[in-house]
């Protein structure tokens, strides 16, 4: 039966703290930072927000921000709608709201220490060392369930961002007007 409560929340686009809006501003009051975050997948240009989707090869990076939610059910009701996500209707959502594995990133992490380099998620996944799960104690980084929107369309149409940052678009890759 898969997952269906977690208190962890994986963002990669126009809800990272360093995006600059409305939304990213009130989940910054409603969660605590965790760290920056990788998710195994593909990042594409949807508009002037991104979409992932899961992906395959451990190359295939997403780069985002990990939120602990103070309240999750009462946020991700307000996501939901931010995100286009129907629960009751999730094939006709433009997003889908699933928990997925995500890896902290060798960046800095809410203590503001430095953390070991992280694994790929299917390293991480196929890793057995049962001491070695991300905790602050222990100075690794490790993976973890979090919530996370994907996008639910097709995206052949759209540019991929090969860095796989929304925040740091190049210039070929931003949308032709």
């Amino acid at each position: 039966m898969p997952q269906t409560h977690c208190e962890h929340l994986f963002v990669y686009g126009t809800l990272r703290r360093d995006a600059d809006t409305g939304m990213a501003r009130m989940l910054v009051r409603a969660a605590d930072f965790v760290g920056a975050a990788l998710f195994q997948g593909q990042l594409f240009l949807v508009d002037d927000y991104p979409g992932a989707v899961p992906g395959d090869d451990p190359c295939d990076i997403v780069v985002g921000d990990l939120y602990l939610l103070h309240d999750p059910e009462m946020l991700l009701s307000q996501l939901d709608a931010y995100e286009g996500y129907d629960p009751a209707r999730p094939d006709n959502s433009e997003f889908v709201r699933r928990i997925e594995t995500v890896t902290l990133s060798k960046a800095m992490t809410h203590s503001g220490a430095e953390s070991e380099p992280s694994r790929t998620p299917r390293e991480q996944r196929d890793h057995t060392d049962p001491l070695d799960v991300g905790s602050e104690s222990s100075g690794c980084c490790g993976s973890l369930a979090a919530w996370i929107y994907l996008y639910n369309r097709p995206v052949t149409r759209f540019r991929r961002i090969a860095s796989g940052d929304f925040l740091h678009v190049s210039a070929d890759e931003q949308p032709r007007m």
